[in-house]
């Protein structure tokens, strides 16, 4: 600072021009004032103070314009920092552009929205839509069921429900209820009667046809497969256990005929909603079924049934699956995955398009697919930052493409067959997948289930046409068969039932007082004939800790 005080003004000015174009840390500057300040003192010293002035102007003059000048010497400090400071401010810099350019990439991100291209609720409709007459038609049967179907007191009714089991003792269980709840019970029966009797409607027709919509959805500008209403299901069910312990009385009281036909009514529309392409109503079909082989086998179990019941109701069970027991139908489902990613992805660009972070939240949070599990993963998933590096939208579809076409190669074949040919579980493959593929995680939970399902819904119709089958044979012959084999070659079983849970047929022993017939279950191990139970000890058919068990009835 002394020495700038002794040089010249028009010095003085020109080192601070410098100094103020350079546009660098002060401190650098400083270290350049005092150099510039030195190296002018130096070359005016011994200069007579009359010349300093002129000599002055030749110096600047020599150095040339300050612009120019700051930044050479910019560019000068700047090559001559430490390597380790280079490095560090050339991260800083490549962070900060890279943060710049995501944050660009990011406002692009959020700003894309779904392209609805395929209307998936017309091309699932057509997938189903018969070429015949409504008069065949018997869904329109069970919609008139549905629409009849009531329940004075729903928390009554729901409480009774839970109490009584469909079992051939059902006149004793219903003593057990108190006097209001027999009155109740007895008259939710007779009020659901009109329904019950459209429900019957539609045991004869051919088909049963239901155009899906979003009746009673909200309204909403664009429209998801996740909204397509199934307010019949529920009534559906009711109306088939009003049916089944109908026929458990109607046995009681001895009208076997009455009885039998109930559970082939209750059998006939389980083959009607299994034929759906909607796999939830598909399963309700299965569930249905189901009651009506149980209560046939309670009516048989508890009740002489003539050989000529027995020979009608083989006939009326044949006739229903005539042309083969169907497999399980996933296409529908895998509609409305396609369906799903029109409604989260962009459509084009890298990838084919990306996920609107904003549109998974909302299907998630709408339709409830996030579960306790996995909630806090959807919601993190979810936001911006983190939607940016998931799957793109070729990607997701190329992935859930390929799983759903393992499920359907899987539903040809039986658990057993899944074990022994190490065929993958689709909940492995699900769990190997990263957190990019968090929409299929989302919407293939427990599909493979399905299949087992379908397995066990068909031992359930071969299991029941075999009883029937020994019982018959058993009046005609007065002894019991050795063997299946030898009702296959007497003419009463087209052919011998296949255990899905081994690599043979249903079990099948003659015991003292009679026969059993089961499965050897969900553990593939014959635990010769004992009950599967659950935890409270009652029997449950389809349990890990025993065989499923057909006869005797328990």
């Amino acid at each position: 600072m002394e020495i700038q005080e002794k040089l010249p003004v028009v010095v003085n000015e020109y080192i601070e021009s410098v100094i103020k174009k350079m546009r660098y840390k002060k401190k650098v500057r400083a270290e350049v004032r005092e150099e510039l300040c030195g190296h002018f003192a130096d070359a005016l010293k011994g200069c007579a103070d009359e010349n300093k002035e002129q000599t002055a102007k030749e110096l600047i003059e020599g150095f040339g314009d300050a612009r120019i000048l700051a930044i050479l010497i910019r560019r000068g400090k700047k090559r001559n920092r430490p390597m380790w400071k280079k490095t560090i401010i050339g991260c800083v810099k490549g962070i900060g552009i890279l943060f710049v350019l995501f944050f660009v990439y990011l406002l692009w991100f959020i700003s894309g929205t779904p392209e609805i291209s395929v209307d998936y609720l017309e091309v699932l409709n057509n997938m189903g839509r018969p070429d015949v007459s409504d008069a065949d038609n018997a869904w329109i049967d069970y919609q008139k069921a549905a629409d009849l179907y009531t329940e004075e007191n729903k928390e009554k009714i729901r409480e009774i429900r839970n109490e009584i089991e469909i079992r051939a003792d059902i006149k004793e269980q219903i003593e057990k209820l108190t006097e209001e709840q027999r009155a109740t019970f007895y008259k939710w029966l007779n009020d659901n009667k009109p329904a019950w009797e459209e429900f019957v409607k539609g045991d004869e027709k051919p088909y049963a046809y239901r155009e899906y919509g979003f009746g009673g959805a909200p309204e909403r500008e664009e429209r998801w497969m996740l909204e397509i209403m199934m307010p019949h299901l529920a009534p559906m069910k009711n109306i088939c256990k009003i049916g089944a312990w109908s026929a458990l009385i109607d046995a009681e009281e001895g009208r076997f005929e009455e009885g039998l036909s109930k559970c082939i009514s209750i059998v006939k529309a389980g083959r009607h909603l299994k034929g759906s392409v909607i796999l939830i109503e598909q399963l309700v079909g299965i569930a249905m079924e189901s009651i009506g082989y149980k209560v046939m086998m309670e009516i048989a179990s508890e009740n002489d049934l003539s050989l000529a019941m027995l020979e009608k109701l083989n006939g009326q069970l044949v006739e229903i699956y005539e042309d083969g027991y169907p497999n399980v139908d996933m296409e529908g489902e895998r509609l409305f995955f396609l369906d799903s990613v029109q409604q989260m992805y962009t459509k084009g660009g890298p990838g084919g398009g990306h996920v609107v972070p904003s549109r998974f939240q909302d299907v998630v949070s709408e339709f409830s697919l996030s579960t306790e599990e996995n909630g806090w993963f959807v919601k993190i998933v979810s936001s911006a930052p983190v939607g940016t590096v998931m799957a793109s939208r070729n990607e997701i579809l190329k992935k859930g493409n390929e799983i759903h076409d393992h499920l359907k190669d899987m539903a040809n074949y039986s658990p057993y067959q899944r074990k022994m040919g190490s065929i993958r579980r689709v909940n492995d493959i699900v769990d190997e997948l990263s957190f990019r593929y968090t929409l299929i995680m989302v919407f293939f939970p427990a599909v493979e289930k399905v299949i087992d399902h379908h397995y066990r819904s068909k031992a359930n119709y071969e299991a029941t046409l075999t009883v029937i089958a020994l019982l018959r044979y058993e009046k005609e012959k007065g002894n019991l068969p050795v063997s299946l084999e030898a009702l296959v070659e007497a003419g009463y079983l087209k052919s011998v039932p296949t255990d899905p849970y081994s690599d043979g047929e249903l079990v099948y022993k003659k015991t003292d007082d009679g026969f059993t017939l089961y499965s050897v279950g969900d553990n593939f191990t014959d635990d010769d004939g004992e009950y599967g139970t659950k935890k409270n000890g009652d029997v449950r058919q389809w349990g890990e800790n025993g065989d499923a068990v057909f006869w005797p009835v328990r």
